[in-house]
């Protein structure tokens, strides 16, 4: 359990290192980088670590 949680915050972290350069290339309009950029978006949200649920749907 504790190497697949070492594992597991290391594939994280090398992933958000990733995104990053990806988003740093795609903003110095570097060629297919923007495509990459804009796919792995939806999996990087900003202030969306957990998912938040609208009060007024909680039952």
């Amino acid at each position: 359990m504790d190497t697949k949680t070492l594992l597991d915050y290391d594939n994280y972290t090398n992933s958000l290192s990733f995104y990053r350069m990806m988003r740093f290339l795609a903003g110095e309009n570097e060629p297919g980088a923007k495509s990459v950029y804009e796919d792995m978006k939806v999996l990087f949200k900003k202030g969306n670590s957990v998912t938040k649920q609208d009060p007024s749907t909680e039952v």
